[in-house]
This record gives structure tokens, sequence and C-alpha cells, in this order.
């Protein structure tokens, strides 16, 4: 089964508004795992544990947010946030 197949299909199983609650909780879990990365100094002795769970936190948000922009579109906005962030770079560039 395709990847956009998936996530339509979880979309109709759950519902939007699960998804959502669902979307919140993962971006919850991806915060701590930042904190948790970040806390550890990985020059001095890296953590595949904190890095691999920051990594699969980050799929995660990433799996639900797929699932989301089937309902609501949202790589339009993405579009003007990536326009905006490319003249905020331009001028600290100057």
């Amino acid at each position: 089964m395709e990847e956009h197949e998936l996530y339509l299909m979880a979309l109709e199983k759950f519902g939007t508004k699960r998804q959502l609650y669902k979307l919140a909780e993962e971006c919850s879990e991806l915060i701590q795992a930042i904190i948790k990365y970040n806390d550890h100094d990985h020059e001095v002795k890296p953590d595949w544990d904190l890095t691999e769970n920051l990594l699969l936190e980050l799929a995660d948000v990433e799996i639900m947010m797929h699932q989301i922009n089937n309902d609501f579109s949202w790589l339009s906005f993405k579009e003007k946030k990536l326009r905006r962030l490319e003249k905020l770079l331009e001028k600290s560039c100057k």
C-alpha cells in the first residue's frame, strides 16, 4: 500500500478530530525528545538512544502532519512561510 493511501485510510478510520489530538500528542513527545537530546553533551559522549528517540518522534509528527494535510491542505501555507523565510535569510545575509 502506498504512503498516501495509508494517510487517507487512517484519517478516514480515526477522523480529523482524533488525529488532531494525536498530532498534538506527538508534537509534545517531539518537544520532550528535543529537550532531552539538547540537554545531553553529544560531543563528549554520543547517545544513540536519544538520537533514535528524536528521529522516531520526528517521523511520528511528520506522519500525523501528512494525514492532517489531507483535510486542511496546509501546503499552500507552507509555501508562504518558505517565501517569508527566504526573505528573512536574504536580509540577514546583507
